[in-house]
Order: structure tokens, then sequence, then C-alpha cells
């Protein structure tokens, strides 16, 4: 009689083992397919750098690339394209003398802007002809506060047009606009926010938390789009 409740509590024992471990192997299982939940703290840390200099609070789209990054990566990435082609003066940048670049898109039907401002920060020898350029040239520019703004003819990349364009030497990057009625409103518009006039898209909320989840704007490259009454700020970056 012993032996045969000895060996009812070995088979209890071992079924119960097995029904212990199942039971740990299942809710183990369970949990790896859970979708991990992060939470974006209150005080978020401020961003800066290129988007921050130069793109308004209420943009609708800003591109942003780290070209000297990009090439380090693959050298064989980035076209070396004409990135102006002035007919007066004639001075030619291409990319392999731009470090990097920010397109930024407004619309603001208030003010009659829809348009699109280049920003890009040049290399010093790229900045130096440019500038020497324009001191040669018998240009006489609309002075803003401290800024030049120069009407241009471009021939980049085999499409002539009239720009507005300016210089800032602080950064050596030149900022140019596409002619058009607003195309003035346009580059004060983005001027501003390198003066501090005007606040940066990285200082609203939205996109600050954007920015929190995929890391800051330290990317090669990233877009952020806000189209109002679509979706709230969104962007991606690599």
């Amino acid at each position: 009689m012993r032996r045969k409740k000895s060996k009812n509590r070995v088979k209890i024992s071992f079924v119960a083992t097995i029904l212990v471990l199942t039971a740990v192997a299942l809710i183990a299982y369970s949990f790896s397919f859970r979708i991990p939940s992060y939470t974006i703290p209150t005080n978020l840390p401020p961003y800066g750098g290129l988007i921050g200099k130069y793109a308004p609070f209420d943009s609708l789209q800003v591109s942003f690339a780290n070209l000297t990054a990009i090439r380090g990566e693959n050298s064989s990435a980035v076209p070396n394209k004409q990135v102006v082609n002035l007919v007066n003066p004639g001075v030619i940048v291409r990319t392999a003398g731009v470090e990097s670049q920010v397109l930024v898109t407004l619309l603001d039907t208030a003010s009659g802007i829809n348009n699109t401002a280049t920003v890009a920060v040049l290399a010093n020898g790229p900045f130096s002809n440019l500038s020497q350029g324009f001191a040669r040239s018998n240009l006489v520019p609309d002075q803003v506060g401290s800024f030049s703004l120069y009407h241009v003819n471009d021939s980049s990349n085999g499409r002539t047009k009239g720009e507005l364009m300016a210089l800032v030497p602080r950064d050596s990057s030149v900022v140019f606009v596409e002619n058009a009625a607003d195309a003035k409103a346009t580059m004060l518009r983005v001027l501003s926010v390198r003066e501090g006039q005007v606040p940066s898209i990285l200082t609203v909320q939205n996109m600050t938390r954007m920015l929190y989840s995929v890391g800051g704007t330290n990317h090669l490259a990233i877009s952020i789009q806000n189209f109002p009454g679509e979706v709230l700020p969104a962007g991606w970056g690599c």
C-alpha cells in the first residue's frame, strides 16, 4: 500500500511540475508579443541645429539633410549637381560645397505666403567665392536690417529662374527663394527665425514630443510635415 501511495505522489508531482512549467512558458510567450509602451517625459530636452535656426513654428514642411554626414557614410550618395549658378555675379555652387541644407515650405494665407526657402550651409571656399562675387557685382540689394537681399537670375541645372538671395556670414549660409509676389515675405519670415523674432518649429510641443521619440535632430536626414486639419506634426529621420 505504501509503495502505491509513493508512486502516486511521484506521478502527481511530475504532472504538477509539467503544468507549472507549461504555465510559465505560456505567460512568457504571451508577454513577448506585447507592444512595448514608453512614456514621454513632461520636461522635454530642447532641440536645435539648422532646423531651429531657420524654420518658423508654423512651417508647412521642413526637410533637412546633413550632406557632410551622408557623404561620410557613402561618398556617392549625394550627386554633385548645381545648387546655384548665378548669371550675375558669375558664381556656381555645387552640392560638393554644401555641408547641410534645409528646405522650408510656408503657407500663410493671411500674409499671402505660399513658397519654399532653401538654406544651404556652405564650406569656406564656396561661401567666400559667393560673398566676393556679390561684392564685385553691380547689384544693388534691398537692405532689411542687417541682411542684404539680392535679386538674381539662377540657371542651375538648365532652368533659368529669378530668385531673391541673402547671405548669412555668421552661419556661412546662403538663403534663396524663387521669385514670386511672396518671395520677400518668405525670405524675411525665415530670416526672422534666425534673428529670434519668430519662434522656430522646434518650440512647438507636438514637434518636440515627436523628436524625442525619434532621438532628436541628430540624423543624416529628417523631414517634418505639419498639415493643418490632417494630422498632428509628424516626421521621419534616418
